[in-house]
């Protein structure tokens, strides 16, 4: 975990990639994603960086360094957001993953399966009544659009 956490402490482009939730000119970030989720494809830090990764996929973007715009990966946002709902990272997380991951599969098509995600959410969420408050009414809603 020290090896981890200096990875991305020692890096301030990675702190801004994870609040911006992605840049695609961030070269030092990307590297250390890279590493990460090469390295160490199962912790808690790599989760968070597959999640903004995945967000980043997600839409289309510009690369603010060489001016290049780039078209969402769907297919990419998918691979890297899916292992995100076995992970530890918190409920927050969790939904906007899933809900980032629910809008790709529906706009590639594959719209039981984007009910199926928020449905698995929801599924979880009934076993922490003390976080349903807080995460059921928008699950909710995600799942009224895609119905």
């Amino acid at each position: 975990e020290e090896k981890q956490a200096r990875l991305i402490l020692e890096n301030n482009e990675v702190g801004l990639f994870l609040m911006l939730e992605g840049g695609d000119e961030l070269a030092k970030a990307q590297e250390v994603t890279d590493t990460m989720l090469r390295d160490y494809p199962g912790s808690l830090l790599s989760a968070y960086l597959r999640y903004a990764r995945g967000k980043n996929y997600s839409v289309p973007a510009r690369n603010f360094v060489s001016q290049k715009p780039r078209k969402a990966d769907l297919p990419r946002a998918v691979e890297l957001l899916t292992p995100l709902q076995d992970s530890g990272i918190q409920m927050f997380y969790r939904l906007k993953g899933a809900t980032t991951l629910s809008r790709c599969l529906q706009q590639s098509g594959r719209s039981p399966e984007a009910v199926k995600v928020l449905e698995d959410l929801q599924g979880r969420l009934r076993g922490q009544p003390r976080l349903q408050p807080y995460f059921a009414p928008e699950i909710n809603a995600q799942l009224q659009k895609l119905r």
